[in-house]
């Protein structure tokens, strides 16, 4: 069971309320990040026009999924690759796995229920590629699957619920949810030993809930691998800092100077999850970055306003592109879902009405119009898989 010591808890607390003390002012304030120790700052340039992928990824791969009735695919929220499968999770309380080669359906999980391995609501899930097994985080515990698809027999009970996972070095970590029973949180990150389940830490104070049950699409906490070096990272609402996650504690990575273009919340005001959503969308305010993947020269992420924002780690400068235009079909890119654990990839998904309708207003490319002829409206949409450089 997830349980943990309360004086091990209240030390964790205190030192996790140090750091985001000691970073709020350097990562929110106007004048940017300079006193973030250790951190790389990154500072936001503005908006940029459309360009082809090539010029931020490489290595691209398109997958033409096999479109069952067991094997219709939602919107993806995590994807994850391990032994030539693209295994995803989606938006239809489901997993899914293709072999990356030819785009067969290997396996689907749909096992809603009260039984072993069945569940009410799957959150997310993680694969453990040294052990070939299959994490999926659902209701308040952890099922552990085969990379077959089926269930081992065993799970993870846990004592709270949390609606992220990955797994790195034989240790589970859990993003918590920050606000439940109208109750903040103690921490936000949760450490467990694999596959003992035993509790390691827990650590990182929640920020003020400024919005309650406000959610946006995409993942906060995502294992990376960059320069050799893997890292999980994760990011939060009303934080500018990216943060590098350890065992024991959490360490600002990034901090992004958003300039005028960050949210500011007002002191002791809650904010309706649609009043939010207006407001920003609106005047193009960010106040979360999610789906965070990084490659070798440039880091990439999403936020909760449109389209796709990439920097340069070396010249630290950070823009917001309007469109990202795949340079095979010639189509603009979207819905990027980071591919957790992987060396820099990303997935993007293309509908077959969006492949339609720009097939319509640019018919002369044979290519695509071949592809949108061999689709329809009941087809999986069709994946493509960029490296970012």
């Amino acid at each position: 069971m997830m349980k943990f010591n309360k004086a091990f808890k209240r030390v964790n607390y205190l030192l996790s309320a140090a750091v985001t003390i000691g970073c709020l002012s350097a990562c929110n304030g106007k004048t940017g990040v300079d006193n973030d120790a250790d951190a790389v700052q990154i500072h936001y340039s503005g908006k940029a026009d459309m360009y082809a992928a090539s010029e931020f990824f490489s290595n691209r791969i398109s997958i033409v999924t096999q479109s069952t009735p067991n094997a219709i695919v939602g919107q993806i929220s995590r994807a994850v690759e391990v032994d030539s499968l693209l295994i995803v999770n989606d938006d239809r309380n489901q997993v899914m796995a293709f072999d990356m080669r030819n785009g067969t359906n290997v396996f689907a999980i749909h096992n809603v229920g009260q039984g072993p391995g069945e569940y009410n609501s799957l959150y997310d899930i993680a694969v453990d590629a040294d052990r070939k097994e299959l994490l999926l985080l659902a209701d308040k515990k952890i099922l552990i699957y085969d990379l077959a698809g089926v269930f081992t027999g065993r799970e993870i009970p846990l004592d709270e619920y949390c609606n992220e996972i990955v797994v790195k070095d034989d240790k589970i970590y859990l993003a918590k949810e920050t606000f439940a029973n109208n109750t903040l949180a103690e921490t936000q990150i949760a450490v467990l030993d694999y596959p003992s389940g035993r509790a390691v830490a827990s650590y990182l104070q929640p920020l003020e809930e400024y919005a309650p049950y406000c959610t946006t699409q995409g993942r906060s906490l995502n294992l990376i691998e960059s320069n050799g070096k893997k890292q999980i990272l994760f990011t939060r609402k009303f934080d500018s800092r990216i943060y590098s996650l350890g065992e024991a504690d959490a360490e600002p990575a990034y901090c992004i100077d958003w300039g005028e273009t960050a949210f500011k919340p007002e002191e002791n005001t809650t904010y309706d999850c649609a009043e939010l959503a207006k407001l920003t969308l609106i005047k193009q305010l960010v106040y979360r970055v999610v789906n965070v993947q990084a490659g070798d020269s440039t880091i990439c992420f999403s936020t909760n306003i449109p389209h796709i924002f990439i920097a340069d780690r070396n010249a630290l400068e950070l823009k917001l592109y309007t469109g990202i235009v795949d340079d095979v079909l010639g189509v603009p890119l979207s819905e990027m879902v980071p591919i957790s654990g992987s060396k820099g990839k990303v997935l993007f998904s293309l509908p077959y009405h969006l492949l339609a309708k720009y097939d319509s207003m640019m018919p002369e490319d044979e290519a695509r119009r071949q592809l949108v002829e061999s689709m329809d409206d009941d087809s999986n949409p069709l994946y493509i898989i960029y490296t970012l450089k």
